[in-house]
């Protein structure tokens, strides 16, 4: 399988813990993901309120999503493929009896309450073949947010 493209849309929800995981790719066994970049979305009301910060990191357990997590949309973008990715999402609502375990930190970057960033890194995140990248939210105070990864396999 080579270069398919496509992008992970995960719906809008408001963490309640901090750190929180929102979401998870595991790469597929003989596989491995590319995070070209991705869209973040805020919806707080607050101007004077901390920016959240966002982390991509690596981590070694899947946790437990919880029973109110969501899937996620996972769009093909090139007309006419026919190839489904390999890899696993899991997207998280805070619910759950555990947190994923971390690892190292990938990237790490910061958003106002009330905007939106389009993040695109100068090298891609390489999810290794069975390996776990996670996106985590972190601040005390919660709104609700959405995410659009734009990925290759």
């Amino acid at each position: 399988m080579s270069r398919v493209n496509f992008t992970l849309v995960r719906p809008s929800y408001t963490p309640d813990a901090n750190p929180e995981t929102i979401m998870q790719i595991l790469a597929g066994t003989n596989h491995r993901v590319v995070i070209a970049g991705a869209d973040i979305s805020l919806q707080g009301t607050t101007p004077s309120n901390a920016p959240v910060i966002f982390d991509f990191l690596v981590q070694t357990t899947a946790g437990t999503a919880g029973s109110g997590a969501t899937t996620v949309a996972e769009v093909l973008q090139d007309r006419g493929q026919d190839e489904d990715p390999e890899l696993t999402i899991t997207c998280y609502d805070g619910s759950g009896a555990a947190e994923p375990t971390a690892s190292s930190v990938i990237a790490e970057f910061s958003i106002h309450e009330q905007g939106t960033f389009p993040w695109r890194p100068e090298k891609p995140i390489i999810v290794k073949t069975a390996e776990r990248v996670g996106l985590r939210y972190k601040r005390a105070t919660f709104v609700a947010v959405s995410v659009t990864l734009y990925c290759e396999e």
